[in-house]
């Protein structure tokens, strides 16, 4: 008889003993105690000490096990358990990877955790465990309890995908998104700032200036300033010129042949939309300065006829609300000046960063991931006295094995050894025959990026100089 791995989507799910932020360490307790008696144990034993440890007083102590094996970490024949080979890989995981698998496994075969995910990464302000009942029962007619809510809810917040912000009411982390990424479609919604630095500060007090000074009609040269900031935080040469008869910014995007020129017109309003669109004269701007694209910044614009006459003229009118989670994906995921290009292809209102825009970020993103996982196998290996050099093949194989799922692609795969054996940082090495031999650990090669941002920074200020 073949032992029973459940594959399948899981509607519904059994309490996990532990409390909400212990799903992830009574997991973890449930495959030492099968890894310590040793394999094909039967599954009353798994129950009996489920029920001794935590005081579980039910009739059904075995139900948390099939979530597991439902999980893909156990595996049962004949009603005896064992664990599989991801479950073995979360017991040898360091703390932060086993949460990251945990959770990988609960968003395959978990039906309500993929959906809790996503909804928090559409709701804009933090949800309770009520509210996200509602919104989730239309999909799960059985539900007549926001318990079968709070299951769901406590393996992503046991995982580190959510965190608990106040009185209950939950938001998704960065750790949730990067997660998330891996079973959506790229989200046009801009991730968190990352930690605090210099250049997330920096940006975050522009943000501020910017949401603050587009409705001040009075010192309306503020807005000019602040957005020739935040264009050049953008990776743009902008000239400020501001005169009578002439456009407010002249923003360059320097990058050889597919370097272009942005004219920039700041306009503020205390009423939120703009509609006072003089076309003619902004043609005249565009013709005066050689320039590709007209782009208008205001807090919003009038629908109707100001957004008629944009796609008439070919000008591209900017909210400064867009603009803010512009600088806040930069913030996240810097990307050069030609894939912003597509900001400016269709002239009207931008209502929101372009997915095409989005997905290169999420690309990004994900190789960062990727470089976090191989760098950990690597590692593990060491420990375990398989240290030996990987082709890329080998690794992205290890990569499918050991998460369970195409997270990374190939391509992925070959960009993060393509980095971490250029000469600029040299974490890694060749032989003959193509196979990667890392010689720096994590923190050195942090190190060595470090530095090297360091040295940029020095040759930019010179530069100014």
């Amino acid at each position: 008889m073949h032992a029973t791995l459940h594959t399948s989507k899981r509607d519904r799910l059994a309490i996990m003993p532990g409390g909400q932020y212990g799903y992830v360490v009574t997991t973890l307790q449930v495959l030492k105690f099968i890894a310590q008696r040793g394999q094909q144990i039967p599954i009353n034993e798994v129950g009996d000490y489920l029920g001794q440890t935590y005081a579980i007083d039910n009739h059904r102590p075995n139900e948390p096990i099939w979530d597991l094996v439902a999980l893909g970490l156990l595996a049962v024949e004949n009603r005896r358990v064992s664990l599989t080979p991801t479950g073995q890989n979360v017991l040898e995981a360091e703390p932060g990877y086993r949460e990251a698998i945990i959770l990988n496994c609960t968003l395959s075969h978990f039906t309500a955790v993929l959906e809790l995910l996503q909804l928090a990464a559409e709701t804009r302000q933090p949800f309770s465990c009520r509210e996200a009942h509602a919104r989730l029962k239309p999909n799960h007619p059985t539900w007549n309890d926001a318990n079968l809510t709070q299951r769901p809810l406590n393996w992503l917040i046991s995982t580190g995908a959510l965190r608990d912000v106040s009185g209950a009411r939950y938001e998704i982390t960065p750790q949730g998104r990067v997660a998330l990424s891996h079973y959506t479609t790229a989200s046009t919604e801009p991730p968190p700032l990352p930690e605090s630095n210099g250049m997330t500060e920096r940006i975050k007090a522009l943000i501020a200036e910017l949401l603050d000074a587009q409705s001040d009609s009075v010192q309306y040269r503020r807005l000019e300033r602040a957005a020739a900031e935040a264009f050049r935080i953008l990776g743009y040469t902008v000239d400020v010129r501001g005169a009578s008869g002439d456009t407010d910014l002249v923003a360059d995007a320097l990058a050889s042949d597919a370097s272009y020129r942005l004219i920039i017109d700041t306009k503020t309003c205390r009423h939120d939309k703009w509609s006072n669109l003089k076309a003619a004269a902004l043609q005249r701007h565009r013709q005066m300065h050689q320039a590709d694209s007209i782009v208008v910044l205001a807090p919003d614009f009038a629908h109707g006829y100001t957004i008629e006459e944009a796609v008439k003229h070919q000008i591209v009118l900017l909210p400064v609300r867009v603009l803010c989670h512009w600088l806040e994906l930069h913030a996240v995921t810097p990307l050069h000046v030609v894939a912003y290009r597509v900001l400016f292809e269709t002239p009207g209102r931008v209502a929101e960063l372009p997915e095409r825009l989005c997905t290169l970020a999420a690309e990004r993103e994900r190789r960062r991931r990727c470089l976090a996982e191989i760098l950990r196998i690597v590692r593990t290996n060491a420990q375990f006295g398989a240290d030996r050099a990987l082709s890329a093949e080998t690794l992205y194989m290890l990569l499918v094995r050991e998460l369970r799922q195409a997270a990374f692609s190939e391509r992925d795969v070959a960009a993060v050894c393509d980095l971490l054996t250029n000469d600029l940082i040299g974490a890694a090495y060749s032989d003959t025959a193509g196979k990667l031999s890392i010689a720096m650990t994590p923190e050195v090669i942090a190190w060595a990026l470090e530095t090297l941002a360091s040295f940029l920074r020095q040759l930019g200020g010179s530069s100014e100089a």
